[in-house]
């Protein structure tokens, strides 16, 4: 039996699209796949990099430490940070932990002579 030649008209168009369709998706699928693989390695990257310099940092302060023969006071001034100076927050009380790595200190603010904190 022959089919009429009208009778398949626009069949291969309708398969061509959703084809077309099928490969769209597929390609915007990939590309979101993609950025976010690209999106994860940068985030590697940054947390590498933010470690490596906070270990350069520490070794520079192990070399500072054990090649000055005799360390300057620590005076607010030149980095070096005097403990409980008159202008800094004096920590007070136990620190007391919530059990999940956070801890909580109290803190006295210094106050002027007529009770005001400064």
């Amino acid at each position: 039996m022959a089919s009429r030649p009208g009778s398949q008209v626009g069949a291969a168009l309708m398969m061509a699209l959703i084809f077309l369709v099928l490969m769209t998706l597929l390609g915007t699928t990939a590309m979101r796949g993609s950025a976010f693989q690209e999106q994860m390695a940068g985030n590697s990257r940054d947390w590498n990099v933010a470690f490596q310099s906070a270990e350069a940092a520490l070794r520079e302060a192990e070399s500072y430490i054990q090649l000055t023969p005799v360390l300057p006071e620590f005076d607010d001034a030149d980095g070096f940070y005097q403990v409980n100076a008159a202008s800094r927050p004096v920590w007070t009380g136990d620190a007391t932990s919530d059990g999940n790595g956070f801890t909580a200190e109290v803190v006295d603010f210094p106050t002027t002579a007529d009770g005001a904190e400064s």
